[in-house]
């Protein structure tokens, strides 16, 4: 068999692996919901709640992935150690990325070096950022007799996973979106709260919200490493990113999380991906009636249309959440999503993870 032959018939392999998917939509909507704790259990044996590389998560992302010229990347950052040091750009020089490439072997590399290779590229990049030590809070301080005696509540820093999407907006510009499942409400976020101990935080105050500070800072180190840096030597011009605070770059939508007591900040990002990854050419019908048409994912991240495409990733969990998504305010939504509460993240929670621990992706990874 000739290469090329070979080729051919490796892709066709996996489209028909894919096309044996489940997909959100078709999952049945009569089907008995779970409680929470079965749910995050089962969240917890696929590994979807945790940080880190090479995860059933991360095989399960670049299994389902549609675009060759879409690259899915992970990486962490710690904001305690980025924000004391906000002005100086080594502190994001170290920072690495896991990805899987076509034969889905996992790599590492620094995030400069592959954001700019794959820019070279021309190709589009979703990233999900782990950011730890996003906030701090005080938690329960227990021993084998219970309560510390000294200290009941210690000062604990927490992990929050967000996304950022590097669009090809023309020749060699990137546009970037920042998308934090907090929405509106991090806006008002103007301060950081570094541990300092159990007992004791040191608060960094600034004019504009945290995210923005530190995506900010962050793509400052990026285009000027672009500015004196080529992977491709062949490659002409410069890579040029454009960000900016306001909801053009931002999702600054209703907050999602508005009525998650648990945590599960992990499963925005992914469920971002898939509706990015599968839709990101393609028009979408919905509605009871699927009469209202969406446009691709592309479309809409090139007319800036970011607060529509993040809610449009929820359409599919809950009837009423998905109709009022399209039809309410934001001020509504936050109001609606606190009132629902732990109904609604189960819904979403539950829907996802049945799609993403189904057996038609697990036997492939």
């Amino acid at each position: 068999m000739i290469k090329s032959q070979k080729i051919d018939l490796i892709f066709t392999e996996k489209i028909i692996q894919k096309m044996s998917i489940r997909e959100i939509p078709s999952l049945t909507k009569k089907r008995k919901l779970s409680k929470i704790s079965t749910i995050l259990k089962k969240s917890w044996k696929f590994d979807l709640c945790r940080s880190g590389y090479d995860l059933y998560w991360h095989k399960a992302c670049q299994h389902i992935k549609k675009h060759e010229n879409i690259q899915i990347l992970n990486t962490s950052m710690d904001l305690a150690e980025v924000f004391p040091s906000l002005n100086n750009f080594n502190i994001f020089s170290e920072i690495d990325c896991g990805f899987y490439n076509e034969e889905m072997k996992w790599d590492i590399e620094y995030i400069k070096t592959q954001i700019l290779k794959l820019c070279e590229e021309n190709k589009t990049i979703f990233i999900i950022f782990d950011l730890n030590n996003y906030f701090v809070i005080p938690e329960q301080n227990f021993n084998k007799k219970g309560f510390h005696k000294f200290h009941k509540f210690i000062n604990t820093g927490q992990i929050h996973s967000v996304c950022m999407i590097f669009y090809p907006s023309g020749k060699n510009t990137y546009d970037v979106f920042y998308i934090n499942s907090h929405g509106n409400s991090s806006f008002n976020e103007k301060t950081y709260e570094l541990k300092v101990s159990n007992t004791r935080i040191k608060e960094y105050k600034f004019n504009s919200n945290v995210n923005h500070i530190f995506v900010k800072q962050f793509l400052k180190f990026l285009q000027a490493y672009f500015n004196t840096h080529k992977c491709n030597p062949n490659f002409s011009g410069r890579i040029k990113l454009k960000y900016d605070n306001t909801k053009k770059h931002n999702y600054y939508g209703c907050n999602l999380q508005n009525g998650d007591f648990y945590g599960v900040c992990f499963m925005y990002p992914l469920i971002i991906w898939y509706y990015f990854n599968r839709y990101y050419h393609q028009i979408r019908h919905v509605g009871k009636r699927k009469t209202v048409i969406l446009p691709s994912v592309s479309e809409m991240l090139h007319k800036k249309q970011l607060d529509l495409f993040v809610k449009t990733c929820f359409l599919d969990f809950s009837e009423e959440f998905g109709h009022l998504l399209l039809s309410r305010s934001d001020k509504y939504l936050d109001k609606f999503i606190e009132e629902k509460r732990t109904l609604l993240i189960k819904q979403i929670l539950d829907k996802f993870v049945c799609f993403i621990t189904q057996t038609n992706i697990q036997k492939n990874l």
